[in-house]
């Protein structure tokens, strides 16, 4: 009773200091049960991923685009107004870059945002001697992740995690591991996978690609039956169905030929009267809306939503890759800045955006529109485009000439002094 008593008065303590009392009841409840990851964890990889190939596509074009990108650490500034930064040779990207000695910074992205998406968890497991910053990186496979609730002053609502192989147990402490995880409104701990909202359309999408597949093992036929008003002798029963075993096995396509009153009846719907082209067609885009995925990105024409690839490809940054790369910066960023010492409130880790060619667009055509707009000065152009101001910019730049003024009013007079003169030659010219 006493060890109780002394865990339930750590638990109120710590969350009288945080005004929670939602958290207690959770705290109260789960504090020293094992919480298993769902069993149903299995099927999205075996039935998604591995047997799904618009659940296959997703998560790659998802994953691939996401670790393309590269990272870097900068300082922030004390002024607001002034720039970031860049911090070169930082041991927290010499890591970054190299994890462990068996994936790069590439592999290591593309793992973690492809275990986000079929687990719905993704948990990074920072390896370091005691004391010192961390020297290796390791992705740990969600389906062999337990989880042990309890308080942790500090540290949050578990206590570790628990790797299960072969029927091993290994505890890891809470404060080694970054549990990354999409929301999950029914989970305490665990993170839902899009591949469960999507569930039914990857099944649909499955049973119908099946039963394509059996109509083709079939010759192209429906499954049928043999009827006949007459009662058939034993040895008449065997021989008709050894005739129709040869037929299906060696004479797939050609006619059928039926005696003694025998009858060939479909007892299947054909593919037109399931709609089983509309049902893939339409389980595949559904898929596709799961992940965040505009189907050309997928290579499916069929399946439209823009008038363009290039349309596609920036709504896919801009509505999935970027939210992504903003959590990974939030939670994998933040956590690594702590790791090596770092105030996350001076220093930044984060993507680089002008790796991203769709977001890359955007840019240059606001560049195009500073650069053609006369009626800026040349440090509000400056300012359009992320720059500071220059001394001597508040001046205009008109197009064509690209003469100097400091007034609009100056242009006129100077407009004025060069009419004049070509004025006189005509006049000249005229009198001549």
């Amino acid at each position: 009773m006493e060890f109780f008593n002394n865990v339930k008065n750590k638990v109120n303590s710590y969350l009288a200091e945080r005004k929670s009392r939602t958290l207690g009841v959770i705290l109260r409840y789960y504090h020293g049960m094992t919480q298993w990851i769902k069993e149903n964890q299995k099927l999205y990889v075996d039935e998604g991923y591995k047997k799904n190939v618009y659940v296959y596509a997703a998560i790659n074009a998802i994953a691939r685009s996401t670790s393309s990108v590269s990272w870097d650490l900068y300082q922030k500034p004390m002024n607001p107004n002034d720039d970031l930064k860049k911090i070169y040779n930082s041991d927290i990207m010499k890591l970054f870059e190299r994890p462990n000695p068996f994936e790069s910074r590439r592999t290591f992205l593309y793992n973690i945002i492809a275990h986000l998406h079929i687990y719905g968890n993704a948990y990074i497991e920072e390896v370091s001697p005691r004391g010192k910053v961390p020297k290796e990186l390791y992705l740990l496979r969600p389906d062999r992740i337990t989880i042990k609730p309890a308080m942790v002053p500090g540290k949050g609502t578990v206590k570790s995690y628990i790797y299960n192989f072969n029927g091993e147990e290994k505890p890891i402490s809470s404060d080694k591991i970054l549990h990354l995880k999409l929301f999950d409104p029914d989970d305490d701990f665990f993170g839902m996978s899009p591949i469960q909202a999507a569930g039914m359309s990857v099944d649909q999408n499955n049973l119908s690609k099946s039963w394509n597949i059996d109509i083709l093992n079939n010759g192209g036929m429906p499954n049928g039956s043999l009827s006949t008003n007459e009662s058939l002798t034993e040895d008449q029963f065997e021989s008709v169905e050894a005739q129709m075993k040869e037929y299906s096995n060696t004479k797939r396509g050609q006619v059928l030929i039926l005696q003694g009153g025998l009858k060939y009846e479909r007892f299947s719907m054909t593919a037109e009267d399931m709609g089983f082209v509309n049902a893939t067609k339409m389980s595949a885009r559904e898929i596709s809306i799961a992940f965040g995925v505009p189907p050309e990105i997928l290579g499916d024409s069929t399946n439209k939503t823009y008038n363009n690839y290039t349309q596609a490809r920036k709504a896919f940054y801009e509505e999935t890759i970027l939210p992504l790369l903003e959590l990974l910066e939030q939670e994998l960023g933040h956590w690594l800045l702590e790791k090596f010492g770092y105030d996350p409130n001076l220093m930044l880790f984060t993507y680089n955006k002008e790796d991203i060619e769709a977001i890359q667009e955007d840019i240059n055509v606001k560049w195009e529109k500073a650069n053609n707009s006369y009626f800026l000065t040349l440090n509000e152009k400056r300012n359009l485009v992320g720059y500071e101001d220059i001394e001597g910019g508040e001046v205009f730049m008109v197009p064509n000439t690209f003469t100097t003024v400091t007034d609009l009013k100056d242009l006129e007079e100077n407009q004025q002094q060069e009419i004049q003169p070509m004025a006189q030659i005509d006049e000249q010219g005229g009198e001549e």
